[in-house]
């Protein structure tokens, strides 16, 4: 689909035999789209039949007390997996479909490359672009940290907090790490595992962002935070288990929403001003094309007869 919208001879032509090269199946011949096509439907109606089942069960049964978490957890994991693959299936059929239909425009000639006629980019506008584009990137990458950081929280740290919430069930909410009873010992201990997941994820994430990186470790020394195996000591000697365990995950959705916000805008200004680096300019009004403008025809004699005046031009 990309080659046919490229607006190049070449492309285009290279594109248009791929496309139309046949797929023979015994006596049965069909076109590449047709047939891709055909396998994403299957495919798409398939797994949107899993993701209904899947979604149902948790519906049902996700919020009972008898259910247990990791069986939750693996329901919503199957149906998060079956819908990304309805969502992939979905989108190749559309992109297959609407390939097929560029190439048949093609070949009937009502789409046709255009002669150059845009007055070119200086070199100086592309770089300015690349680099309001570089910008954009940049200043992106901090709301991005933390939109990365809150999905990887509620990926890896929020199921296994959920578990150990339901399996103690308020059993061991004064004890400390110090000082835990034979029962809430283990407890303490998946716990304190837990919250050095949690650091480690923070971690991981800091090292893939730059300004990011940067940004977070600005914020946390205007806090006087500083995230390391200290302060999980300090959580554990001020709070019992259970209220580290609570905490383990809090995030701010406020700043979570406006971190969606500013990472969309500057993603479109990223992408607008990086496509613009590698396009030009508007047309030259002045320029030829490859295609004629309208012709008026001259009206039919009928016509000519039953106009205004007529009668008073032939007499």
């Amino acid at each position: 689909m990309g080659m046919m919208l490229t607006g190049s001879q070449l492309m285009m032509s290279f594109a248009g035999k791929v496309l139309q090269a046949p797929v023979r199946i015994s006596l049965l011949e069909m076109s590449i789209p047709m047939l891709v096509s055909a396998i994403c439907a299957i495919v798409a109606v398939v797994n949107y039949g899993m993701m209904s089942r899947h979604e149902a069960w948790i519906k049902k049964f996700g919020n009972s007390a008898n259910t247990l978490p990791e069986l939750r957890e693996r329901e919503e994991k199957k149906a998060a997996f079956a819908g990304r693959n309805f969502y992939i299936a979905l989108l190749g059929l559309v992109m297959w479909m609407v390939a097929a239909r560029l190439h048949m425009f093609f070949r009937r000639q009502q789409l046709v490359p255009v002669k150059k006629t845009a007055k070119r980019t200086s070199l100086a506008t592309r770089i300015t672009y690349a680099v309001i584009a570089l910008i954009a990137s940049l200043c992106g990458d901090i709301p991005l940290c933390r939109i990365n950081y809150t999905i990887q929280l509620s990926s890896y740290v929020t199921p296994r907090r959920l578990s150990l919430q339901f399996r103690d069930r308020g059993a061991c909410d004064g004890q400390s790490i110090f000082s835990a009873s034979q029962p809430c010992e283990a407890f303490c201990k998946e716990v304190e595992e837990l919250a050095h997941e949690r650091l480690n994820t923070v971690m991981a994430i800091r090292s893939w962002h730059i300004f990011g990186k940067f940004a977070a470790e600005l914020f946390d020394g205007a806090r006087g935070v500083e995230q390391g195996e200290q302060r999980i000591r300090q959580l554990f000697k001020d709070k019992t288990c259970a209220q580290v365990l609570e905490g383990v995950d809090r995030s701010n959705q406020s700043v979570n929403f406006f971190c969606w916000g500013v990472t969309v805008l500057m993603s479109m200004v990223a992408l607008s001003f990086g496509t613009a680096v590698f396009s030009d300019g508007p047309a030259d009004p002045g320029a030829e094309t490859n295609y004629d403008p309208p012709i008026p025809s001259a009206p039919a004699s009928e016509d000519l007869a039953g106009a205004p005046g007529a009668d008073k031009k032939h007499s």
